[in-house]
């Protein structure tokens, strides 16, 4: 199953720590980091977001395929 991550790299409660094991997790994972973002990524980073998510989705076969 695909998985996307987009990561704040400011946010104060899930910190690049945080984001390191979720790597370590699940290596397959696309990650994507905001530099600029903090924990409220939809907020922070909107239009970059929703470019990234719309990427990963056309991307990325249904699961029924």
């Amino acid at each position: 199953c695909p998985w996307l991550l987009p990561w704040g790299m400011q946010d104060w409660c899930f910190s690049p720590e945080f984001l390191a094991e979720w790597r370590r997790r699940f290596p397959a994972a696309d990650v994507v980091e905001f530099p600029q973002a903090g924990h409220y990524l939809f907020e922070d980073a909107r239009e970059e977001l929703l470019t990234t998510v719309r990427s990963f989705l056309d991307s990325t076969t249904p699961l029924g395929d």
